[in-house]
C-alpha cells in the first residue's frame, strides 16, 4: 500500500532543485530504479564515464540511496566519476520508499569561498 507516492516526492524534488540550482532525481526503492525518464541525464551531460558507458548511472545512484538507509537518512557520495552527489530518503511505514538524489554538487575550495567568487560558485 502506497501512502505517500512518488507525486508529492517529485514535487519536493523539483523544489529542491530550484532552491538550491542543483539536479535532484527520485529513486524508487521499489522499482529499483531512478523514476524520472531523464533521471540520469545530470551524468550522461556531464560525466565521460557515464557518457562512454563506463559508469552506469542506476547503480551508482542505488548504491547512494541504500548507503542512505544505512546512515540514517542521507548520505553524501562521490560517484564513479569523482562527482559529488547527497542522497536523502522519504519514509513510508518506517521503510525507505523514494531517495532523492542531488548532484552533482561542487565542493568549496579557497577559490569558491572569497565573498567575490561565492555567488559563481553555486550558478552552475
Amino acid at each position: 500500500m502506497e501512502i505517500l507516492g512518488s507525486k508529492p516526492v517529485r514535487g519536493a524534488a523539483a523544489d529542491w532543485a530550484v532552491a538550491t540550482g542543483v539536479f535532484t532525481a527520485v529513486f524508487g526503492f521499489s522499482e529499483q530504479a531512478l523514476l524520472d525518464s531523464d533521471g540520469d541525464r545530470f551524468c550522461t551531460a556531464s560525466c565521460p564515464l557515464a557518457a562512454g558507458g563506463r559508469c552506469d548511472p542506476q547503480v551508482a545512484h542505488r548504491f547512494g540511496c541504500y548507503e542512505a538507509e544505512r546512515w540514517d537518512g542521507q548520505f553524501v557520495y562521490y560517484c564513479p566519476g569523482s562527482l559529488i552527489f547527497v542522497a536523502t530518503l522519504a519514509y513510508e511505514a518506517g521503510l525507505p520508499s523514494y531517495g532523492l538524489v542531488s548532484g552533482p554538487n561542487r565542493p568549496l575550495t579557497r577559490r569558491t569561498r572569497t565573498s567575490s567568487t561565492w555567488s559563481s560558485a553555486w550558478s552552475g
